[in-house]
């Protein structure tokens, strides 16, 4: 079924409207010789290939152009049709997550399909014995976040769970002080709350089975028996978007190469993590530059 963005079905006409569109690039393009057989009769890999091509070629794009952009929305509603609503996507999905050495799932962007994709993936992971990566981006900060995530713990087996403070708050307790992706005043990691802090963190850790990473200005690792308070980083960090998500898939690779000690290989990606966040100040302040440029900075340092 075609879809709104929203998640409601299309109306008959509008999907008669995109079926045609399709019809007609498919025709024009095998006639041109830009593909060699219709879109129709394509996989899910063809098709990508055959509409990141058709969409650089100067007679489709022009005949777009006259057609307000009917065509490349018919592509986009085609490949999104194929990969969500065929099983050629969650063959894709199983495919890609056999081929890794870990998975890593974050929540960032989610939407009802994808937290299909990531149930398939984790699942898929757990079955080959791979590490599994939690980021609960924004964890409590709507029903749908609340919801997967807990469908996402009762369904697949998390190596490592790593999130600031009000995530992981969020993830055990349903707290309601998330904000945003970034960690609420109130749940800031402190020298008054460490030692509740860590119980709650280890807690968390008996629970899951997996290793509780915190982040902030301290970061905190646990596996229930054995912990880490890490103090290696820089408040740059918290002044761009993504330095999470990076650590997070980072935790990942190190996951991946170390898969008989998470807490170590944990910890260390943390600290290179941290450390790499200083040396990329270090040159920011040397060449007064600002926060776009750290983030590329800190790219390089790790």
């Amino acid at each position: 079924m075609y879809k709104k963005a929203d998640g409601e079905p299309l109306s008959k006409r509008s999907i008669d409207h995109y079926i045609s569109g399709i019809s007609v690039v498919s025709e024009d393009m095998l006639k041109e010789g830009v593909i060699n057989k219709l879109l129709e009769e394509m996989n899910l890999m063809e098709l990508d290939l055959a509409i990141s091509i058709i969409m650089k070629t100067p007679s489709f794009i022009e005949k777009d152009k006259k057609g307000k952009r009917m065509y490349s929305n018919s592509l986009k509603r085609y490949r999104c049709y194929i990969y969500h609503y065929t099983d050629l996507g969650k063959k894709e999905v199983e495919e890609i997550t056999t081929i890794c050495d870990a998975l890593v799932i974050n929540i960032g962007m989610l939407n009802q399909t994808k937290a299909e994709a990531m149930i398939i993936a984790g699942k898929r992971a757990n079955a080959l014995g791979y590490p599994v990566i939690l980021d609960p981006v924004g964890a409590g900060a709507s029903v749908l976040r609340t919801a997967t995530i807990q469908r996402l713990l009762h369904e697949v087996k998390f190596t490592a769970i790593r999130g600031n403070i009000s995530e992981i708050k969020a993830v055990a307790l349903g707290s309601d002080t998330v904000k945003g992706v970034e960690a609420n005043m109130v749940d800031e990691v402190n020298n008054s709350n460490l030692s509740e802090t860590l119980n709650f963190a280890q807690r968390l850790a008996e629970k899951t089975g997996a290793v509780i990473i915190i982040t902030g200005k301290n970061d905190l690792v646990t596996d229930k028996n054995k912990s880490s308070l890490i103090y290696n980083g820089h408040a740059m960090m918290s002044r761009i978007t993504g330095s999470g998500c990076m650590l997070t898939t980072l935790i990942g690779a190190f996951c991946g190469a170390n898969e008989t000690d998470v807490f170590e290989a944990t910890s260390l990606a943390v600290a290179i993590m941290g450390i790499a966040g200083e040396l990329a100040d270090e040159k920011r302040v040397a060449n007064a530059t600002g926060n776009a440029t750290f983030r590329n900075d800190l790219i390089d340092a790790i």
